[in-house]
């Protein structure tokens, strides 16, 4: 699978399964048809913050370092399709901290496209956890968090502490502040 088939495929089970099923502005056979025709004409990441506020409760606010009224942050990921080695897929949130060091405000609230299961896997990572699991890039300072999706054991063990069985449970898992 390459890159563009991932990020289409990503695209398509996000909307199907969270942006239709939870946002009735966007709850359009219409919809369907364009983001199976055309994936890429969607913000995705734009759709699933808009989504996850409406179920949350919380307003869309795009501050810095926050993305929502209750302080959290919304972010998506992938486990890559092609195993690292042996059963290991990798898996990366990217932005995690910001240029220069700046660790997000609040929570991460987190959505996941598993490539290798295609399915949608969701995580809410306190803001404490975030710096020590992140990675910083040596140049630009940005923190990614990267992880490893064990295809035998289905999980991805160093997010597996933070799982939430599904979309509304994440969005309405109360911040830590």
């Amino acid at each position: 699978m390459t890159k563009n088939e991932t990020l289409a495929a990503k695209t398509k089970k996000i909307f199907k399964e969270v942006i239709f099923k939870y946002n009735d502005d966007f709850s359009n056979e219409k919809f369907l048809n364009l983001v199976d025709a055309h994936p890429s004409i969607f913000n995705i990441e734009h759709l699933v913050e808009l989504t996850m506020a409406k179920v949350g409760g919380y307003k869309f606010i795009d501050a810095e370092h926050c993305d929502f009224s209750d302080g959290s942050e919304c972010k998506t990921g992938g486990v890559r399709p092609n195993a690292e080695k042996g059963p290991s897929h990798r898996v990366e949130i990217s932005n995690t901290i910001s240029p220069g060091g700046t660790v997000k405000a609040g929570d991460l609230r987190t959505v996941i496209y598993n490539a290798v299961t295609d399915s949608l896997e969701y995580f809410f990572i306190p803001k404490d956890n975030i710096f020590y699991m992140s990675n910083l890039h040596p140049t630009t300072g940005i923190g990614r968090i990267f992880a490893t999706y064990n295809r035998d054991k289905k999980q991805i063990r160093k997010l597996e502490r933070f799982r939430c069985m599904n979309f509304e449970k994440l969005c309405t898992q109360p911040t830590t502040k």
